[in-house]
C-alpha cells in the first residue's frame, strides 16, 4: 500500500501517512495511530507484552525478583546478626520461604532494585 492509498484509507493527507511511517520508524509513534491505521486495514491491534527468551513466563520473572530481594534481606539480616555473635541460617530452605512469602503476598518491594 502507498502512502497515498493509506491516506485515503485514514482520511488524512498523504504528507500526515508519511509522517506516520516516519514515527513509526522512529519509534515514537502512539498507540492511538497504530489503532487507527490496523483498523484502516480491517485489522485490529493486539498489544501485548511477553517476557525475555531467558523467562519462560512472568512468574520466571516474579521468582527471579523475589530471590533477589530475598537474599539481599537475608545477607543484611546475616551481617547485623554476625555483629552480635549470632548468625543466620545460609541454607536454601530459609532462601525458599522468604521468596514464596513475597511472591504469595505480592511484596511490590521485590521491583525495586
Amino acid at each position: 500500500m502507498t502512502t497515498y492509498q493509506l491516506a485515503i484509507k485514514l482520511g488524512i493527507n498523504q504528507a500526515n501517512a508519511q509522517r506516520l511511517e516516519k514515527r513509526e520508524s522512529e519509534g515514537s509513534i502512539t498507540l492511538k495511530a497504530i489503532k487507527n491505521a490496523t483498523a484502516s486495514l480491517d485489522c485490529k491491534l493486539i498489544y501485548a507484552i511477553v517476557p525475555n527468551d531467558e523467562y519462560s513466563d512472568l512468574n520466571d520473572i516474579i521468582e527471579k525478583h523475589a530471590k533477589e530481594f530475598s537474599l539481599k534481606i537475608l545477607n543484611k539480616t546475616d551481617h547485623t546478626m554476625k555483629l552480635e555473635k549470632q548468625g543466620v541460617a545460609t541454607d536454601n530452605t530459609e532462601l525458599d520461604e522468604l521468596t514464596k512469602e513475597l511472591k504469595d503476598s505480592f511484596d511490590s518491594r521485590i521491583w525495586d532494585q
